[in-house]
């Protein structure tokens, strides 16, 4: 007995358009009423793809705040739950502005994380501003 109606084989799982076009394709044929992903990577995409075929599950909105830390805090934040201190940095500059924002003196240890597309490349722990 086989669960699934049909299995389309895709090059990459990170390519949003090609995903899209498989799910398009599957539409013309089948009624698709649920997107899953269990490799966490693919939240984001399966929840875009939920978005934009009217798909019920977890909205692109909803992925962005159970896969990105910086976007989750900041929405928790807003609803009045207290979070650690968090800022997106790209540059040097915005590593300086977050420390003295801050206030480092009063943290033993902090830790920045560099965010590739779908994963965290390194951790790095500062014990001090020298």
């Amino acid at each position: 007995m086989s669960y699934y109606s049909k299995c389309v084989f895709v090059d990459s799982l990170i390519n949003y358009d090609n995903l899209r076009y498989e799910i398009e394709q599957l539409m013309e044929e089948y009624d698709v009423y649920r997107i899953i992903t269990v490799y966490e990577p693919m939240v984001e995409i399966a929840g875009r793809l939920r978005s934009d075929f009217h798909i019920p599950g977890l909205s692109y909105e909803q992925a962005i705040l159970v896969r990105n830390k910086f976007e989750m805090k900041n929405f928790l934040s807003k609803q009045g739950i207290r979070c650690a201190n968090v800022e997106k940095v790209n540059s040097n500059k915005d590593y300086d502005y977050f420390l003295i924002k801050t206030d480092f003196q009063l943290y033993l240890n902090l830790l920045m994380v560099q965010r590739l597309v779908v994963h965290i490349q390194y951790i790095l722990k500062i014990n001090s501003l020298k």
